[in-house]
């Protein structure tokens, strides 16, 4: 195992600087558009991470923002954006509920928690009109910072 502590498409990902700061940090947060084929390696990722470090540890669920057509949007005005929403695919549920169970004792956050309702809803721009992400999958600076309003409390906890 050494100093190896993630797996993509099979293929070990060494890089000492950052297992330097892993070995030094006091909390480490892991956030992916989780493909299935990585979390085959995320419970193996995990062990060797605990290994070389006490953080605590933070696995965040799946990051989509919706199937957006990016060109529609903008011809929105911001208050159509702002109330525009789409039904989240149940894949992404299902794979947030493998992650929970992949991660064990490890803290689970879910992003769909912080945008969505109980029917999974989901919202696709703050309140003024700002899109959380221009193609579902990277945020806006907007979205940005509206996630990092919602998560600040964990740093605090």
């Amino acid at each position: 195992m050494g100093d190896i502590f993630f797996r993509k498409n099979g293929r070990a990902y060494e890089n000492k600087n950052v297992i330097a700061l892993i070995k030094d940090a006091d909390e480490l947060w892991l956030a992916s558009n989780w493909k299935k084929e990585e979390l085959a390696y995320l419970k193996e990722s995990l062990v060797n991470i605990s290994n070389i470090t006490q953080a605590k540890i933070t696995v965040f669920g799946n990051k989509f923002f919706g199937d957006l057509n990016f060109r529609e949007l903008i011809e929105m005005d911001s208050e159509q954006r702002s109330v525009s929403t789409f039904l989240l695919n149940q894949e992404y549920l299902l794979s947030d509920a493998g992650i929970k169970e992949i991660i064990g004792e490890h803290k689970f956050e879910s992003y769909f928690e912080k945008f969505c309702d109980k029917k999974f809803i989901c919202k696709i721009a703050n309140e003024e009109g700002y899109l959380f992400s221009f193609d579902g999958g990277h945020l806006t600076p907007e979205g940005a910072q509206y996630f990092g309003k919602q998560f600040k409390l964990l740093a605090i906890e």
